[in-house]
């Protein structure tokens, strides 16, 4: 699948920015749970216990930046031990709790670049108070057994909220949503930089100040590709849904990276 020169400089700005969360998405509906609002990219509130995610499937084509319904019934798998859910006829509904699994230090997770999924080099001055809180970083799966590369290889779907908004041109923005548990209130933070790289491109960053709540939180992180060598990236706290369509990312491109066709088998 060939890309426009332009479409090439972008997918060129987007590697020197954070690494990417292959994302499904789904039109998001909250209950038994309030997330509290932040300004300019710092947090308040958030917490609560559970949270409960429904909303429409569409898998977004990154080779040809075209969305399809996604019209298929799979089951899910979880980070988290007390969840469940499923997508049924193109809908998604799962319930998630309070986790009792895989509750990690922010601080050792920054230490392995695992927290939200980004590179922690590219700020600096990473500041978790207290130092021992602990957190879950939520994903949802699709089983291997239902998606396949086109070469005929089983190939697990990461779920994660993302919006692409890539028309070809300059800005390129890229939202992505996770969802953080906290075992208590704390604060993050960490100094924004310019990151220059080898390749004459650039990334910056912006101050990151969260005030997270005991229990779950929405962090939106935000990263737009401003030219071919330039790419800003920011978190913020976010209170309700965003609105998004939410996608099941494939696609080819020069990288080789193969399309990726729903099953089963």
């Amino acid at each position: 699948m060939k890309n426009t020169g332009k479409a090439k400089a972008i997918q060129k700005a987007r590697r020197t920015a954070l690494a990417p969360l292959i994302a499904l998405s789904f039109t998001l509906g909250f209950a038994a749970v309030s997330l509290a609002g932040c300004d300019n990219g710092s947090t308040s509130g958030g917490g609560g216990n559970s949270l409960k995610l429904s909303g429409n499937v569409v898998q977004y084509n990154r080779g040809t930046r075209t969305t399809t319904p996604f019209t298929g019934s799979v089951p899910l798998r979880f980070s988290c031990n007390n969840a469940s859910g499923k997508i049924e006829n193109g809908k998604l509904s799962a319930t998630v709790g309070t986790p009792t699994n895989r509750l990690y230090t922010i601080e050792s997770s920054l230490a392995m670049s695992t927290f939200l999924g980004v590179n922690h080099h590219l700020w600096s001055d990473w500041h978790v108070e207290p130092p021992d809180t602990l957190h879950h970083d939520f994903v949802m799966f699709i089983p291997s057994q239902y998606y396949y590369t086109n070469s005929g290889d089983p190939a697990t779907r990461i779920l994660n909220n993302q919006r692409d908004t890539n028309s070809g041109s300059f800005p390129a923005v890229y939202e992505t949503v996770s969802y953080l548990y906290v075992d208590k209130d704390a604060t993050l933070s960490a100094k924004g930089k310019t990151n220059r790289h080898g390749d004459g491109t650039q990334t910056v960053t912006q101050d990151v100040n969260l005030n997270l709540k005991e229990g779950w939180n929405m962090v939106l992180r935000t990263r737009t590709n401003t030219s071919a060598s330039s790419t800003t990236s920011a978190f913020t706290c976010i209170e309700s849904n965003p609105g998004f369509d939410w996608e099941v990312t494939f696609g080819g491109t020069e990288e080789g990276i193969e399309d990726f066709i729903y099953g089963p088998k």
